[in-house]
């Protein structure tokens, strides 16, 4: 068995977390399970309207994969992706907020 962990903070309050993890059950059959989250509260673009920063996000993932080789000339691989984002759009402004381009400087 291997893996990593890998932690990060940097700028804009951002944080990092990636890990991974392979277990071989056997020469023909081996699981991985990775996952992902990054958070940043903060950012370079700030909407004093709303009072929120236009790029600030918070995503996560997991992906899980089986994979099952029997012979050189078969594989099989089973995998499992799972996304959570909260990531702004497009717009540099929200009009659920009653923003308007005309009304955000």
């Amino acid at each position: 068995m291997d893996g990593y962990v890998r932690a990060t903070a940097a700028r804009y309050d951002r944080r990092e977390l990636e890990f991974a993890a392979n277990v071989p059950f056997t020469q023909t059959f081996q699981a991985r399970i990775a996952g992902w989250s990054v958070v940043q509260d903060e950012g370079e673009y700030f909407n004093p309207v709303s009072g929120r920063y236009l790029d600030a996000s918070d995503t996560a993932g997991l992906r899980g994969t089986l994979a099952w080789r029997p012979t050189e000339n078969f594989d099989l691989t089973f995998l499992y992706e799972a996304i959570e984002a909260d990531i702004p759009g497009t717009y540099l402004f929200f009009p659920t907020a009653g923003e308007t381009p005309d009304n955000v400087a």
